[in-house]
């Protein structure tokens, strides 16, 4: 199983070094193998004698591989995080209300951005949102806490969440 899987990304890393200079097809590789980690164990294996080549395909299928688990992550978090307020909060009347003006649903905006970036070991850019953040909404929220989906903050100015929390889902 394995070792097909594995042959089956030999061959397509090669057919993408030989065939196209510019490594399209690498994001579809990611895809396929499940993980980073277990392609950069299938580039070693290969034993391509193009290392250079390797690199690039495998750096710019993080880089799309990062940006597309960014994105959906993003909008389908926010979504919820609009819909638990609209549901929770009476005097919410709409959903641009909702997601413009109210400083909760920003911040946890902001903190899903900065939690990326903290994730992806690049702290001082996750630091620097949550802080514009905290001070655009007077609510601070560490990046490195974990926040569920569907998260409703009312009314939190002074709200401070520390790096080790754990939110649930529509909390």
């Amino acid at each position: 199983g394995q070792r097909i899987v594995q042959n089956t990304a030999i061959n397509c890393v090669g057919a993408l070094v030989q065939v196209n200079n510019e490594s399209i097809g690498s994001p579809f590789i990611i895809k396929a193998i499940g993980d980073k980690n277990t392609l950069h164990k299938v580039l070693n294996f290969s034993g391509s004698k193009n290392n250079i080549e390797v690199k690039k395909i495998m750096d710019e299928g993080y880089r799309y591989y990062y940006y597309s688990e960014f994105i959906n992550m993003f909008f389908k978090n926010i979504r919820a995080d609009v819909q638990a307020v609209l549901e929770r909060d009476p005097a919410a009347r709409s959903w641009a209300e909702v997601f413009w003006l109210y400083p909760g649903v920003q911040a946890v905006m902001w903190h899903r951005a900065a939690h990326f970036f903290y994730k992806h070991n690049l702290k001082f850019i996750a630091r620097w949102i949550s802080q514009c953040t905290r001070f655009w909404t007077g609510i601070e929220i560490h990046p490195g806490a974990t926040i569920g989906r569907g998260l409703f903050i009312d009314h939190g100015m002074g709200v401070v969440i520390g790096e080790t929390t754990v939110i649930g889902d529509n909390c």
